[in-house]
């Protein structure tokens, strides 16, 4: 029909917005070496595929990722199985495989539904996602959603110069969203991972991106190395999206050797865990590509986890630790002066955190590496903070170590590993701020504005002002720490009663000083309030952090 045309131009903002946000949530949520990609109805695979290292897969084919979109069922349909999850493809979607499910204006019980028939597919880690709030106000109003729809599809409608570009702009800066209302939801969910088929005794997991001219005689050493024992081992090459030909030579050349593809490059932290997660070793020995550390200390490493130990870190600062090679003097300070840093913020107690030769008891690596906020150089002290949080035994042991020429190290990255530890230890307080501010600024501009509309008036208008700027201010505080700060859903009912109680609780001291304490001039009533802010956003902070989005690290 001749109206099908405007109806695609109209949604083409909206809908290359939705292909941003896809493309998005595969690279945070689905595991980096994922290679067949699925996807259904409203979307195309060449769209969400892109540049990547990936191929479209057929029906009849096993899925790393499926992107599903779900119909919505007209009355006369609600009852079948249109509004259902085809269970043949829940089966070929391949262990630890991402799974996202978009539905159109669905309500919560059929999220639920959803939810509980994920759950007996063998899926974990499902995670609901709402977008489209701007959309979604259409639906208080009779009929809003339909002259939303001819706003966006007719030309001649003044207020599509904005709306389309408003919509665009919702799903593109916001990927994570945990609105309180959404015209369409997202439900995101991973297959539970299988047991290896082939356990082994010991993985070596080795990280590479552009290693084609290092990476032989390190592999050579390490072979003969597996040879001589009678301990059964694998090697595991994770190709990071190198632009040379890491991975087809390390394929030529050894037969027995385990690479696996990451789709892009995603950095050392996600080659090293995507290693990790692929392995089968009761052991688990990260080590790098140039051979820095020869394997033969791995020999030093082993009674250690034999007696008891759940991670080794291998140490070149120690001082028994021996450096055949040292780094030229501005890599020594730095690396020194990077270590004494992460050492400070992180609270590790170890002298050298970044050195590449590690050992991990499967079940400590299993549960460090899961979901890494920092996947390029600065890994290691989030794994070694996760590990020693989660009750693990870590010891810090010397090797041997000399530098090698080659690194693919840059300066930038030794300030993006800073910049990752700030990062991850005061991720939620940074950011926890950069709220409040925004939140403050809504609640007194909303004040003032309902002022200057309004007039000045008696105690009971003031006081309505008061409520209706801070009930605003605090579903805005709600929504935004839920897709920004915390990135998690959370109960408003806890959110706003935590609110409250401070609130009150503030108002409360303020008085008591100015009662009890006889506190009257400006200066002081001044300081008091400033001594009351700083408080507040304590309580608040942990109060959120703890009770409504439970986060205890």
């Amino acid at each position: 029909m001749g109206g099908d045309r405007p109806e695609q131009t109209g949604t083409a903002w909206f809908d290359r917005a939705r292909v941003r946000l896809i493309r998005k949530i595969i690279v945070r949520y689905a595991f980096p070496s994922a290679r067949r990609l699925y996807c259904a109805p409203d979307y195309t695979a060449s769209d969400l595929i892109g540049e990547w290292h990936m191929r479209s897969a057929t029906v009849e084919q096993e899925v790393d990722i499926a992107v599903v979109a779900l119909r919505q069922p007209s009355q006369r349909t609600a009852q079948n199985s249109q509004h259902s999850i085809e269970s043949n493809l829940l089966r070929r979607i391949t262990p630890g495989g991402l799974l996202i499910l978009d539905s159109a204006a669905i309500g919560r019980g059929t999220i639920w539904r959803h939810v509980n028939e994920l759950r007996a597919a063998g899926f974990d880690r499902i995670q609901p996602l709402h977008y489209g709030f701007l959309m979604r106000l259409c639906f208080l109003f009779p009929g809003g959603l339909a002259l939303l729809q001819r706003c966006l599809h007719s030309s001649l409608c003044p207020a599509r110069a904005w709306l389309q570009p408003l919509m665009y702009l919702e799903v593109f800066f916001l990927p994570y969203i945990h609105f309180l209302i959404g015209t369409r939801t997202l439900l995101i969910a991973r297959k539970v991972e299988s047991p290896p088929v082939d356990p082994v005794d010991l993985s070596i997991v080795i990280p590479a991106y552009n290693e084609s001219k290092r990476i032989f005689s390190y592999l050579d050493a390490i072979q003969s190395y597996v040879n001589e024992r009678s301990y059964s081992a694998e090697i595991i090459v994770v190709n990071d999206g190198s632009r040379d030909d890491t991975g087809p030579a390390v394929r030529k050349r050894y037969v027995n050797v385990r690479v696996v593809d990451l789709f892009q490059n995603q950095g050392k932290g996600a080659a090293v865990s995507e290693g990790v997660r692929l392995s089968g070793g009761e052991y688990i020995l990260t080590t790098d590509a140039d051979g820095a550390t020869p394997i033969h200390e791995l020999e030093s490493l082993l009674p250690l986890m034999r007696s008891g130990a759940d991670v080794v870190l291998g140490s070149r600062y120690l001082q028994t630790s021996k450096v055949t090679r040292k780094q030229s003097l501005i890599r020594r300070i730095i690396s020194r002066g990077g270590n004494l840093l992460i050492r400070l913020i992180a609270g590790l107690p170890f002298q050298d955190t970044q050195c590449g030769f590690k050992l991990y008891r499967r079940k400590a690596a299993r549960i460090a590496f899961v979901d890494l906020i920092n996947r390029r150089f600065g890994f290691d002290f989030e794994v070694l903070r996760r590990a020693r949080m989660a009750g693990f035994q870590l010891v810090e042991h010397p090797v041997t170590w000399q530098d090698q020429d080659g690194s693919t190290l840059k300066p930038r990255d030794v300030f993006q590993v800073l910049l990752g530890l700030f990062r991850f230890r005061f991720q939620y307080i940074l950011r926890f701020s950069v709220v409040g501010v925004a939140n403050t600024v809504l609640d007194l501009g909303l004040h003032n504005l309902l002022i200057l509309i309004f007039g000045f008036g008696d105690d009971a208008r003031e006081f309505l002002y008061h409520a209706g700027s801070f009930l605003t201010a605090n579903i805005f505080s709600y929504m935004v720490n839920s897709s920004f700060t915390f990135q998690r859903h959370g109960q408003y009912w806890k959110f706003f009663t935590i609110s409250i109680v401070v609130f009150l609780s503030s108002v409360g001291a303020f008085y008591l000083s100015q009662q009890v304490f006889s506190v009257t001039s400006t200066l002081a009533l001044n300081l008091v309030k400033v001594g009351i802010v700083p408080v507040n956003f304590m309580v608040n902070y942990f109060g959120y952090k703890i009770l409504v989005y439970r986060i205890r690290s």
